[in-house]
């Protein structure tokens, strides 16, 4: 691979694979199950919304960051499409040729999701805030962000098998400490006021762990 390429390919992946981490989180905490929904809402309810807002909007960010044009007026954008500009010249045509489709749908894929950024996340739209009725923003789907991140880890994907002769498995990305561990604290948590119910443990010894000794 071009070296100018190359290293713009690698903060590229990098920022995918954050993606993808951001999305694990997102679906272990708000989508794997009613149930866990509830447990949340039972653990700080208004708190949760607001990382639920605050995951999604990052989301749209990081997607929208990625599928940017390489350029607009003031700087270069580390994008996808300025990845594609470092490789032409570079006796490359056919990969080009096929990434250049590729981003043309990824465009269609990422279309309401650039719009939210533009209107609401990075910007505050006065139109669309006061007067929604007549600037509506297109509806969210979540489907739509796990299919702008596939898409974009088949573009690089693409990239790296040219390259490499190999498949870079991203959906075999695995998290740790994620929220996950923190379901297992709150189940934990649960047994505690079911034995202070019982009268098994001092229904105040979590005190003890409140602030430092």
């Amino acid at each position: 691979m071009p070296a100018e390429a190359a290293k713009i390919y690698g903060y590229l992946s990098g920022e995918i694979l954050r993606t993808r981490a951001k999305w694990i989180y997102f679906k272990q905490l708000f989508m794997d199950s009613s149930y866990r929904t509830g447990k949340l809402k039972g653990a700080g309810g208004s708190f949760w919304r607001e990382i639920q807002n605050i995951l999604q909007n990052d989301l749209i960010l990081s997607l929208a960051r990625l599928t940017d044009p390489a350029r607009n007026a003031h700087q270069e954008n580390l994008s996808l499409s300025l990845f594609v500009e470092r490789l032409e010249g570079k006796k490359v045509e056919v990969l080009v040729l096929s990434l250049k489709g590729k981003l043309t749908s990824l465009k269609s894929v990422v279309r309401s999701l650039r719009t939210h950024r533009a209107k609401r996340v990075a910007h505050y739209d006065a139109n669309t805030v006061i007067s929604p009725e007549t600037s509506p923003l297109p509806e969210l789907q979540i489907r739509e962000f796990r299919l702008a991140i596939e898409t974009i880890e088949s573009f690089l994907g693409e990239v790296h098998f040219f390259f490499t002769n190999s498949t870079f498995m991203w959906d075999a990305l695995r998290t740790y400490d994620d929220a996950d561990t923190l379901m297992v604290r709150l189940c934990k948590a649960e047994i505690y006021d079911e034995l202070a119910d019982a009268g098994t443990v001092d229904r105040h010894s979590w005190r003890k762990k409140w602030s430092d000794p």
